[in-house]
């Protein structure tokens, strides 16, 4: 059979073969890229480039010419699902630098408490994410050594926050994380205990869950159910040992990906 007979013959399967490593090419460039800036886990980043390249080979070479279409169905996922994991890998990676902001400027006030600079600072990174009550404090705090006429965007910073704080709820006294006694906001160390609470509170807030590796996680496990299983399942009429085998591997590899992404996703990463 000649080039153009076997394209006629399966003209989906020809070009789903051609066009299924363009999406898995810049799936694979973006995943190394996330695993060298630390969105991904090496173990999570190695399975999802494996997983990629086992989807091209398998769409361009089907076990079975009927599962050629929903082999080609997963790369059209995986091309929708790109732009939402490269988005949360975004996040991610601004929210860790966010944090070294924070820790650089916390450092800096536990070194020269009456840095105006640094407090102010660490406010506006306060109310970035989500502290209005307690950046607020912070904020008053070091305006009161900066003269509105010298300082005009830091004092209008600070009344365009206090006019959106409008919520009594807001200024509610906050635990402690460590010891759990409530501090009123303006107080960035717990009175009772001295933990940093504010800081290590808006670095959670700042880091929780890393999506990114989550979505990563979902994507692997749609894969190895809608092309692995399928794929070991054919193997079954040739040697059902290795088929067993090959289903056993894949479902404890889903399964331990899925858990590693979401059982560690309830707790903050560190930096």
């Amino acid at each position: 059979m000649t080039f153009s007979e076997r394209v006629a013959a399966d003209p989906f399967g020809f070009f789903a073969a051609f066009f299924v490593w363009i999406p898995v090419a810049v799936w694979v460039v973006s995943v190394v890229g996330w695993m060298v800036s630390g969105d991904l886990e090496a173990l999570g980043g190695i399975v999802a480039i494996g997983v990629a390249i086992g989807l091209g080979v398998l769409t361009a070479a089907p076990p079975d010419p009927r599962l050629s279409p929903l082999f080609f169905g997963v790369t059209v996922l995986t091309v929708v699902m790109y732009p939402f994991v490269r988005t949360a890998a975004h996040k991610h990676a601004h929210a860790k630098i966010d944090i070294e902001q924070i820790d650089r400027h916390a450092e800096t006030l536990r070194r020269k408490p009456n840095d105006l600079g640094a407090m102010f600072r660490l406010a506006e990174l306060l109310y970035k994410r989500g502290l209005p009550a307690q950046a607020i404090a912070l904020g008053e705090k070091a305006l009161t050594g900066m003269p509105a006429n010298l300082f005009r965007p830091e004092h209008t910073a600070l009344s365009a926050w206090k006019a959106q704080a409008t919520s009594p709820g807001l200024f509610r006294p906050v635990a402690c994380l460590r010891c759990h006694e409530p501090n009123p906001p303006g107080n960035l160390n717990c009175a009772s205990c001295g933990y940093p609470y504010v800081v290590e509170l808006a670095k959670g807030r700042l880091l929780g869950p890393n999506t990114a590796k989550q979505l990563v996680a979902v994507w692997i496990a749609i894969v190895i159910a809608l092309v692995g299983l399928p794929s070991a399942a054919k193997v079954a009429e040739k040697s059902p040992a290795m088929a067993v085998v090959l289903m056993a591997v894949q479902v404890t590899a889903g399964c331990a990906i899925l858990l590693r992404s979401f059982l560690r996703g309830g707790h903050r990463e560190t930096a």
